[in-house]
């Protein structure tokens, strides 16, 4: 929630972003006036807090591991501001809403390009509305697709880049649209599968373990893992879980993967 703080308190009277982790809506639901959203600036509020913390993490991992940055698409950071309310936005005033848009895209092109000099060696760029369950693929193409590639377009190297497009019957050939290197889907909710996807994309596929299964069942991620490896051989793959590893996770599950890995003789 941290790039819509600042957002929700131009609205006025609006409620607290803070909930405790584990209780944070998928969206705030506000009335939102779209017209008077008004440019954030990348160092000042919540998104420079975020870009001090970045700086500290790099600064203190070194080059030892590369360090991605998440980054929501506008549509799905306007989505997270009014929830439902943005299909009612697309219908009745989607001149308002394209207003707001380009307001979002434009502060998140600048966050995206202070991201890349705070130290980030890659974006996770996260997209919540890339479903046909919430939006028509022609809604998301008008909506969507132009300030997403925008943002991509400012951080400037797709080899670099993991699209995440999350939820269930997600348009996945936005992977082949987008300029990424990499996508990252919940291959149990949405087609593909794990396996076709590689006959689908060039993309590097960073999947293979669902994510509820890290605090529920370590038996279960060191079985997903070997599978999917089984599949992939370790050639264009990122073995990871289809979404976060979540925080409640177990040492148990992480040590299960990297189990795995190493039984099959990859590099961990």
């Amino acid at each position: 929630m941290y790039a819509i703080e600042d957002w929700v308190s131009q609205q006025g009277n609006q409620p607290s972003l803070e909930f405790d982790p584990d209780t944070v809506p998928y969206a705030l639901n506000l009335n939102i006036d779209w017209r008077s959203l008004t440019k954030l600036q990348a160092g000042d509020g919540a998104l420079g807090r975020e870009l001090d913390c970045l700086r500290r993490v790099c600064a203190e991992i070194g080059e030892e591991f590369p360090v991605y940055m998440t980054i929501f698409g506008p549509l799905t950071l306007a989505g997270k501001l009014a929830g439902r309310g943005i299909m009612d936005a697309m219908r009745d005033c989607p001149e308002d809403l394209h207003h707001a848009l380009d307001v979002i895209t434009q502060t998140m092109v600048d966050f995206t390009i202070a991201v890349r000099e705070a130290g980030a060696a890659g974006l996770y760029f996260a997209t919540q509305y890339a479903s046909d369950l919430l939006l028509p693929e022609e809604d998301h193409a008008t909506f969507g697709v132009a300030y997403d590639t925008a943002v991509l377009g400012a951080w400037g190297d797709p080899s670099s880049v993991i699209l995440h497009l999350c939820g269930p019957d997600v348009f996945f050939d936005l992977c082949n649209v987008y300029p990424v290197g990499a996508v990252c889907w919940d291959h149990g909710l949405s087609k593909p599968s794990f396996s076709d996807a590689f006959d689908l994309t060039d993309c590097v596929l960073v999947a293979g373990m669902e994510e509820q299964q890290f605090p529920a069942s370590i038996k279960t991620v060191y079985a997903q893992a070997c599978e999917a490896i089984a599949v992939s051989q370790g050639k264009r793959h990122i073995l990871a879980p289809t979404c976060v590893i979540p925080a409640e996770a177990s040492d148990g599950s992480l040590e299960a993967v990297l189990k795995a890995v190493s039984q099959h003789g990859l590099p961990g």
